[in-house]
């Protein structure tokens, strides 16, 4: 029995339940790795696994959740952990059923988020899948991301242990996006890029609140969907944490899934093999109907996606990033100054591109470093869908490593051994290219030569194994000062490659070369190019010509309802007017401290601040411009203006600013903000979101002294008392570790401390705090500060009374 062959047919696959719970029965002490407590008792987690196989599941997931470099302890080999617990699934399992090894978050995140390289991720993944498939596993999971980037990490992983291995991803989602910002709908094209072969959603809600979420998914995912909810929302009962949907109605509710097109289904926190039994009793009068969706070309970023087609609207890709007879950015980049690059990108995406071409090619310039260095600022600061246009391959492998979604490679050409070598590459990152119909020294002219070309190198591709939904054609717009027919044979092989079902491009400025009223010429032949099928056009999107024709053609073939678009921007158009009235925000304009805050330029910050504190003192700059300014940022984020990396961004320039302040601070003033003591409660190895909320209290003025993870009340409790801190903050991530919290509050009591205490973490929720008897709860950092200051207002406000 192999994976692909059921996940092809037309029955449920149904996958096994949550673990910890039948392991906390067995005797899993709060806080202890599952992995670590299964090494000392293999017959548990054999135990475990068969009583999924005997209730209905049809795969099984190995107890390697955690079990990474990054969070099992280091006198524990990796490779081996992994191997016992597959081999012990296969034992379990008796070949009555397959087995996912089970690839979780590492707890760490990548830059500029965090601390870590995507290589470091990719190594520490392909070691543990290593194990996995040494022990006999018959595909991965991916389990519970919370980032794209690293779901992207454990894909890359998984095809470098063994290309042809079957791989599935699962997200987690926080309303309606992860914790980094990304959508179901961004998640799912990102991983459809990957080829993986299927894509999941786990935890964090129960079946019920996941619906909504796993209707988008359904919408635009042409591969089967796994979907693991847990067993409603954790409450505490007793000093324990549980789930409280019983086995027949969370049945009852997946069943809705099912009727939606869900092809696999199973359970996560909370649910337990009679939970699966149920399941499995229901789903065996119900057959398999295939989801029918189909989606288009799209390329993804971290928070944002862009679909290309004649359904869909044209696409604007920016071209001003390219040294080409700019000599101002061609001498920066030499110098390795981004700046005016930085300027450029933010210009053109502000004129409405939604895709940035980025080349840095010139001579002295060390594309390998540069090119993906600049693409990393690019993805810190705006979070656009880039274009990587290089001839260097290593640059284009660096860069790909940097950008957390599904960029476009431009171009793959039929050069002799470049789709051979680049090819590869773009397959495996999920990296959709250019398709440039060019081969040899010979220029082809005519449609026919061209889509011959076109024709040859589809072949290639598939023959690599690299998938028809990662092909953009380029046209190829030769000019028509020289080449007569090239405009008409452009036109001819848009239409050919529309009928074919592959999107399209082209590089507009290159059919006007040599002759007058250039941008008369290209907006015209834009025009038509759009109507015979362009799905997307590489040009400077600051011309008001081209902004004509893109307005226009959407409104004239049906791609602008109700003419809302065109009405906006032409509302105050006159006749004769050569420019269009854009009613697009213009560039952001960093003119103090405040705005270099919610940019999240440190750089511009530190210029500013340098200028000012010579006539304005050190608290005056921090109470009326940088305080103002992270407390806009966090209304941002609460009204999803703004995601984790924007947040991150702003917060890092605020504590650059607050450094540099520092010196006036002191001197002007021996006063310190209220201290407040953090930790990750014992047990718990999770610090993200613990490490993000210190980052925010810090930069609002507080003392923060951070314990770190793993954690005892008694520290936690000594350092309050010592330090005479105004506030105890507790995280955890777990199910199994969230009712330490409950240990911290006890010891505040009984020892009288004049001390509050908030909690926090992805499990926690407010009823959870109130049955513990916290003083608050937060679901994220901003939050977190906003419930700080009321809770030391209020505090004050009874000392004075």
């Amino acid at each position: 029995m192999k994976f692909r062959e059921i996940l092809n047919s037309d029955e449920f696959i149904l996958f096994d339940g949550g673990m910890g719970t039948l392991l906390q029965g067995q005797g899993l002490p709060p806080g202890e790795m599952p992995e670590i407590f299964a090494l000392c008792k293999p017959e548990v987690i054999v135990n475990a696994h068969l009583a999924y196989v005997q209730a209905g599941s049809k795969v099984i997931t190995t107890n390697t959740f955690g079990a990474n470099r990054f969070k099992l302890p280091s006198k524990y080999n990796v490779f081996e952990v992994n191997k016992k617990m597959a081999l012990l699934a296969k034992k379990a399992v008796q070949g009555k059923a397959l087995v996912a090894g089970s690839v979780g978050p590492t707890g760490k995140m990548l830059r500029p988020l965090g601390d870590v390289d995507f290589e470091e991720l990719v190594d520490a993944f392909e070691e543990q899948i290593r194990g996995l498939v040494a022990g006999g596993v018959d595909l991965i999971l991916g389990e519970t991301h919370f980032d794209l980037a690293e779901a992207r990490a454990v894909v890359v992983a998984a095809r470098r242990v063994d290309a042809s291995f079957p791989i599935g991803i699962s997200m987690t989602f926080e309303g309606n996006t992860s914790l980094t910002g990304t959508t179901p709908t961004g998640f799912v094209l990102t991983m459809l890029n990957m080829n993986v072969d299927f894509i999941a959603i786990n935890c964090s809600l129960g079946p019920k609140e996941l619906l909504p979420i796993v209707q988008e998914m359904l919408e635009v995912s042409s591969t089967p969907i796994l979907v693991e909810p847990n067993a409603g929302l954790p409450v505490l009962e007793d000093g324990k944490t549980v789930f409280k949907l019983e086995p027949e109605p969370f049945a009852f509710q997946m069943l809705e899934f099912a009727k939606m097109g869900v092809k696999c289904l199973g359970g996560c926190c909370g649910t337990t093999p009679q939970h699966i039994a149920s399941l499995r009793e229901l789903l065996s009068s119900l057959k398999f109907q295939k989801n029918s969706a189909h989606t288009s070309f799209a390329l993804t970023s971290r928070s944002k996606y862009v679909f290309f087609g004649f359904e869909h609207k044209p696409v604007l890709i920016g071209e001003r990033i390219n040294p080409t007879g700019k000599k101002i950015l061609t001498e920066e980049l030499q110098s390795g100054n981004l700046h005016y690059a930085l300027e450029l990108g933010e210009e053109q995406l502000e004129a409405g591109a939604k895709v940035l071409d980025v080349n840095v090619g010139a001579p002295l310039v060390k594309e390998d470093k540069i090119l993906p260095r600049l693409g990393f600022e690019l993805v810190k600061r705006f979070d656009p869908i880039l274009c990587f246009d290089s001839t260097n391959f290593l640059a284009i492998e660096k860069s790909l490593q940097i950008y957390p979604g599904s960029p476009l490679i431009n171009s793959i050409s039929g050069e002799k051994g470049r789709l051979e070598k680049l090819g590869p590459l773009c397959r495996d990152y999920g990296a959709p290219f250019i398709l440039l119909p060019l081969e040899g020294k010979k220029l082809p002219v005519t449609s026919k030569e061209r889509i011959a070309i076109i024709e040859k190198m589809i072949k290639k591709c598939l023959d690599l194994g690299i998938s028809k939904r990662l092909i953009l054609i380029d046209a190829l717009a030769l000019t028509v000062s020289s080449k007569p027919e090239a405009a008409k044979a452009c036109l001819e092989v848009i239409k050919y490659c529309t009928r074919q079902g592959f999107p399209t491009t082209l590089g507009l400025s290159n059919i006007s070369f040599g002759l007058p009223a250039r941008e008369l010429i290209n907006s015209t032949f834009l025009a038509m190019a759009i109507a015979n099928g362009l799905s997307s056009c590489i040009v400077n999107p600051n011309s008001s010509k081209i902004l004509e024709i893109f307005y226009t053609t959407n409104l004239l073939l049906n791609k602008d309802k109700q003419a809302k678009e065109f009405v906006n921007v032409f509302s105050n158009w006159q006749v004769g007017e050569s420019r269009v009235e854009k009613k697009i925000s213009k560039q952001r304009i960093i003119s103090n401290a405040k705005d270099a805050v919610i940019a999240g330029d440190k750089e511009k910050l530190i210029e500013i601040l340098k200028r000012e504190i010579e006539h304005k003192s050190g608290f005056a700059l921090l109470n009326e411009e940088l305080i103002p300014g992270i407390t806009e940022v966090g209304e941002k984020y609460e009204k999803r203006e703004y995601f984790l990396p924007q947040l991150l961004l702003s917060a890092e320039a605020m504590q650059e600013g607050v450094a540099f302040l520092e010196p006036w601070l002191k001197k002007e003033s021996g006063r310190r903000g209220p201290k407040i003591v953090m930790a990750t409660v014992e047990g718990d190895i999770h610090d993200i979101g613990k490490n993000i909320v210190c980052l925010m209290l810090k930069n609002h003025g507080f003392e923060v002294i951070d314990l770190g993870k793993d954690v005892p009340a008694t520290k936690i409790v000594e350092v309050a008392k010592r330090e005479k801190a105004k506030i105890i903050g507790l995280s955890a991530l777990m199910t199994t570790t969230m009712v330490r919290m409950e240990d911290t509050i006890k010891l505040v009591k009984e020892q009288n401390l004049d001390c509050k205490v908030i909690v926090g973490g992805a499990v926690v929720t407010q009823a959870f705090a109130k049955k513990i008897g916290a003083d608050g709860y937060s679901e994220d950092a901003v939050a977190a500060v906003k419930l700080v200051k009321e809770l030391i207002t209020n505090a004050k406000e009874e000392a004075f009374n």
